[in-house]
């Protein structure tokens, strides 16, 4: 299987075949003037796979119908890195090759320099011996559809023939990934990632000086660097014509721009020097691109793609929507595809399925709904926030997400989202955080905190409302600790220890406040400060801020999470409500991606199962893998 590699802007492969085709029949002209045999045209680049099979009529005339949707598995990237700032715990030993690989490295990044060390001129080498240094392995997964400029996670791990006990409280210096890089280090130019940045370990092992325990060991020799990573090309989606031809190539290039030019954001030189949503590379392949407005949500941009009708004239639209609207009062109906092929007719669709939004099943209502929202229909965005606002609606959550998923946030609806803040569904109030602070809505006071340096440490969150008090950190993404509620407090009096007691909380005598005290092997000497009682100000200072001259801390954003979740299950955190009672404060852990999926799967829109229908080989030339080649392919019922 060869790795998939990120797709080249569209080349001039279509002119340049055309030109060739060209001086072959002009030579086979001449020969056959001299009595000579024409010779045969050039064999195809691609099988034909046939038409699909089992479409159903309301599909026919749909890119799905004669395409398979190519690139949606994550594209792979790795390196080795250098990890510093850790507390005695790393060990460099590495395969010979890795190691010169990694001093040559160095050198090229100023190790070694007075850049790199100031006065003191330590060399590779001598860095690689300190036990505050660790060569690591680093993986990257770029999702399907990834911008350039955008972050993502990066996965750090200690070589498993090196002695490193904790990758703890390191930071990783600037790494580049690139395709099979820990295979041949050297092997492939190419970088797709550029990651560096503090490691964020399990919160649960975070904080441990030592552990015996093997899941804790294993635990604390592996990190992520949250947000890490930045994406240094765009990589396109691929529609795979079953039965390749030029001209329905350029059909499909100019239905996707047609639909989308309302968001063109991708500067795509083609052969006739065009902005472009998607192109054409040849007779088999149409690249598309998703949009920037669509925040990474590929799935929806793709199932839209495939989802449009090459007719693209009005009354086919209306007809085509009253089709789908018989389509979906019928049992069993495949609402998710029927949704995707009302949002892609666009406005023309609205008036025929107004009167489902208010429908009695939930599914269709919200199949209907989520359409019209996404077009830009009020009434749609409108139908979906009172699903939202509905506690036990089964598409409550589901709702919320779409909500939050349209290309062009509303005021409106981020208004009405705030109420879902107080909602007594974690899910619910979480999801409707994440949209309001991503479109800078004035219920979440947001503060970047930062350390002595003045360096951006993560992102502070304060969320009002009325709901139970809940403290919540991301372990995905941009690092961020959330504070739902109008005062969290410390409860006092209070005594409490972590870091095998080498840090401690305790009460001032006067009770107004708390002493935070550590006295860490790294340091030259202890650190004590006195904190206000509110939460917002011990994570700052535990950061790095404070009174200058003032001795501060330096924690790390893993070590300030392992202590707020110590301190919650302990019940020390508490919120006070409007009567000035004291209600305990919960800690939410961000759960991994895998974990959220299974939370919010259920309910969804019926949409048909992928068929088993094996795609055979592309042109070889593409190195295109199997897995890549994959998407909906689905078989629906006669």
């Amino acid at each position: 299987m060869h790795p998939r590699v990120p797709h080249p802007q569209p080349s001039q492969r279509p002119v340049i075949r055309g030109l060739c085709i060209g001086t072959l029949a002009l030579v086979g002209g001449l020969m056959a003037g001299c009595g000579a045999q024409t010779p045969k045209p050039p064999t195809p680049g691609y099988a034909d796979l046939g038409a699909k099979k089992n479409v159903p009529e309301y599909m026919k005339g749909t890119i799905w119908e004669r395409t398979e949707l190519m690139y949606t598995e994550p594209f792979a990237v790795s390196g080795y890195g250098l990890i510093g700032s850790l507390r005695g715990t790393g060990d460099s030993y590495a395969p010979t090759a890795v190691r010169e690989y990694m001093i040559r490295e160095m050198v090229k990044h100023g190790f070694g320099t007075r850049r790199f060390t100031g006065d003191l001129m330590t060399s590779p080498e001598a860095i690689l011996r300190d036990p505050h240094y660790a060569i690591v392995r680093v993986d990257g997964l770029i999702p399907p559809g990834t911008r350039k400029g955008d972050r993502v996670d990066v996965a750090v791990s200690a070589l498993p023939e090196n002695g490193t006990s904790s990758l703890a409280h390191g930071v990783l210096f600037q790494t580049d990934l690139r395709v099979l890089g820990t295979q041949d280090p050297r092997g492939n130019v190419n970088a797709y990632v550029q990651c560096e940045g503090p490691v964020f370990v399990n919160p649960s092992y975070a904080l441990a000086a030592s552990t015996t325990q093997p899941a804790a060991r294993a635990s604390l020799r592996q990190g992520v660097i949250l947000d890490g990573g930045r994406a240094l090309s765009d990589h396109s989606l691929g529609l795979r014509l079953r039965q390749p031809g030029f001209a329905m190539a350029r059909a499909m290039e100019r239905r996707i721009n047609q639909r989308f030019q309302d968001v063109l954001d991708i500067p795509t030189t083609t052969e006739v020097g065009r902005m472009q949503q998607a192109a054409a590379r040849d007779e088999g392949l149409v690249y598309f691109w998703v949009p920037r407005a669509y925040r990474g949500d590929w799935q929806h941009f793709a199932g839209l793609v495939t989802h449009l009708y090459l007719n693209a004239s009005a009354d086919f639209a209306v007809n085509k929507a009253k089709m789908l609207v018989a389509e979906a009062l019928k049992p069993g109906a495949y609402l998710e595809d029927i949704s995707y092929c009302w949002e892609g007719l666009g406005k023309e669709a609205l008036p025929v399925i107004a009167p489902l939004l208010t429908h009695e099943k939930p599914e269709i209502a919200f199949a209907a709904a989520r359409a019209a929202a996404f077009v830009g229909d009020p009434a749609g965005q409108a139908a979906l926030l009172e699903m939202a606002k509905r506690s036990g609606h089964p598409f409550q959550l589901a709702a919320v997400q779409m909500l939050g998923q349209l290309p062009v946030p509303s005021p409106e609806v981020d208004r009405m989202l705030r109420k879902c803040l107080d909602s007594d569904q974690t899910l619910v109030r979480l999801e409707a955080y994440r949209i309001l602070a991503r479109n800078d809505d004035s219920i979440v006071f947001s503060k970047d905190v930062k350390n002595a340096k003045g360096e951006v440490k993560f992102r502070l969150d304060l969320v009002a409302g009325s709901g139970s008090p809940m403290v919540y950190a991301t372990r995905q993404g941009p690092p961020r600790i959330v504070i739902f509620g109008v005062k969290t407090l410390l409860r006092t009096p209070i005594v409490y220890t972590a870091i095998q007691d080498r840090f401690s909380i305790s009460t001032l005598p006067a009770g107004h406040g708390v002493t935070l005290f550590y006295r860490g092997p790294e340091l030259d000497k202890p650190v004590a400060q006195e904190s206000g009682l509110e939460l917002t100000e011990l994570v700052r200072r535990l950061a790095g801020e404070g009174a200058p001259g003032q001795d501060r801390f330096d924690f790390s954003y893993g070590d300030i999470v392992a202590l707020l979740q110590g301190l919650a299950d302990r019940h020390l955190l508490a919120s006070q409500d409007e009567a000035g009672r004291l209600l305990a404060a919960n800690f939410v852990l961000q759960p991994m991606a895998s974990v959220e999926r299974e939370l919010t799967n259920a309910p969804v829109v019926a949409a048909n199962s992928n068929s088993a229908d094996a795609v055979p080989d592309l042109n070889p030339n593409l190195k295109v893998d199997e897995a890549s080649a994959g998407g909906p392919r689905r078989s629906r019922p006669q």
